[in-house]
């Protein structure tokens, strides 16, 4: 089976490092880091991601242009993308979901919760 390869795309060292350490334990070894939309979008035209957790807000570019832009390139369009962010405004949720985020977690989130979400698209 093919390990699978998951992209993090998030500004607080912190919170990667809480993220990647969650992956890690439920046997997704193969993550990748990014901590802006720009350099997420290098990373993917470098590798094949199997899934994209993104933030929201983030410097360069933030998570939901980082999510549009995902959605306008071909090669992207099928990933499944996650967001997990501080915004749970309904309407900031329903604007992610429109604009092509599959799931939407809110900080801080559970990790069990996060894996469940994971394991729902790979």
């Amino acid at each position: 089976m093919k390990k699978k390869k998951i992209l993090i795309v998030e500004d607080s060292p912190t919170l990667r490092r809480i993220i990647m350490s969650t992956l890690l334990e439920a046997g997704y070894a193969e993550s990748i880091e990014s901590d802006n939309g720009v350099d997420a979008l290098a990373k993917i035209r470098e590798y094949d991601f199997d899934l994209i957790i993104t933030d929201w807000d983030m410097p360069r570019m933030n998570g939901l242009e980082l999510v549009r832009n995902l959605k306008n390139n071909k090669k992207c369009q099928s990933i499944p993308l996650v967001m997990i962010s501080t915004r749970n405004d309904p309407d900031d949720i329903r604007l992610a979901r429109e604009s092509g985020v599959n799931t939407y977690l809110t900080k801080p989130f559970d990790p069990g919760n996060l894996i469940a979400k994971i394991k729902e698209f790979i």
